[in-house]
């Protein structure tokens, strides 16, 4: 079982292989941190940040030799790529299911400057305030050079179920997008915030 379900604002945009993105947009996913470093200093701030993640010894990490990515997770914590040869989706989550992030991989030739990438994030914006079971509190986006990132955060009904969430979109002028959505149940959010944005900020792609 998924620990969140695919959002709206997912739809209409076509599948990418994240092993092509990993061949297209490798530049670009080396210098997005900086811009999502950014951009979550603007839409969370500090005195908020309540919890701590685990220490580094209580951590392992995924990699996929066959789709070509890695990703670091909580010992205990389960990832789920049995998805992505036709969704291109990978589903980390905590075995209780009371936070979990799913990735998803896109592509979308008609993001190709830095007004377009403006303008999806814009589009995403206004799809995710759109959906019922879901309340937009914050989103930011920042864009430098031919890379662009958003981080939206927020309140989601899942199954009858609150949960907090944080999105967060990553794009490229060549179409390539990443798109990162976490959600914690809301009694949960002290213990595992900074844990889902960790789980996010380790995923990284294969340089081969």
């Amino acid at each position: 079982m998924k620990v969140v379900k695919k959002s709206k604002s997912q739809q209409g945009i076509a599948l990418l292989p994240i092993l092509i993105v990993a061949g297209i947009i490798l530049v670009g996913i080396l210098t997005i941190p900086k811009v999502l470093q950014k951009t979550s200093n603007t839409a969370e701030p500090a005195s908020e940040q309540v919890s701590v993640p685990p220490e580094s010894d209580t951590w392992e990490t995924y990699q996929s030799s066959q789709y070509g990515y890695s990703v670091k997770h909580p010992k205990g914590w389960i990832v789920d790529d049995s998805q992505f040869a036709t969704k291109q989706e990978i589903s980390i989550y905590e075995p209780s299911k009371n936070a979990g992030v799913q990735i998803n991989a896109y592509q979308d030739n008609s993001v190709n400057s830095a007004a377009s990438m403006k303008d999806s994030m814009q589009a995403f914006k206004e799809k995710m305030s759109s959906e019922p079971n879901l309340k937009v509190a914050k989103f930011t986006d920042n864009v430098e050079g031919n890379i662009g990132g958003f981080i939206a955060t927020g309140e989601q009904i899942i199954n009858g179920e609150t949960y907090i969430f944080e999105n967060r979109g990553l794009l490229a002028t060549n179409g390539r997008i990443l798109i990162f959505h976490g959600n914690i149940k809301v009694d949960k959010k002290q213990e595992y915030t900074d844990t889902i944005s960790k789980i996010m900020e380790s995923f990284s792609l294969d340089k081969n």
